[in-house]
């Protein structure tokens, strides 16, 4: 058990003693603007995306990488970007 205050061994600690809040989701019907929106407004750089075949995590880098080098629009769907 980690307590407030206390020094925190990461590589022995629990998961959920490091969650400090509840994982922000995105939709897979949200667009790529709707999710970096998503992501300024909660401050978080990866937002978890529910899908038929299981949880996707978007990223920054999918961003970069997916999204602004492959010229994708802002209106594509980031859960198929």
């Amino acid at each position: 058990m980690v307590r407030e205050g206390e020094p925190l061994a990461v590589g022995l600690a629990r998961v959920g003693a490091l969650v400090r809040r509840a994982p922000v989701t995105c939709s897979p019907d949200a667009t790529v603007r709707e999710a970096a929106g998503l992501m300024t407004e909660e401050r978080v750089s990866a937002p978890l995306v529910p899908t038929a075949q299981g949880v996707g995590i978007l990223t920054d880098r999918d961003f970069r990488s997916r999204v602004l080098a492959a010229g994708a629009a802002a209106e594509a769907l980031a859960g198929r970007s």
